[in-house]
C-alpha cells in the first residue's frame, strides 16, 4: 500500500489507514463514486 501512501500505518491484521486523496484527484473521483 506504500504505493498509493507513503504514510500508510497498518493498525491491525484487519484495520489500515491509507489516504488516497490525491489518487482519487489525479483520476478525477469523486467522494460518491
Amino acid at each position: 500500500f506504500s504505493k498509493y501512501d507513503s504514510n500508510f500505518v497498518a493498525a491491525s491484521l484487519d484495520e489500515a489507514y491509507l489516504d488516497i486523496t490525491r489518487i482519487c484527484i489525479d483520476q478525477e473521483k469523486s467522494g460518491e463514486e
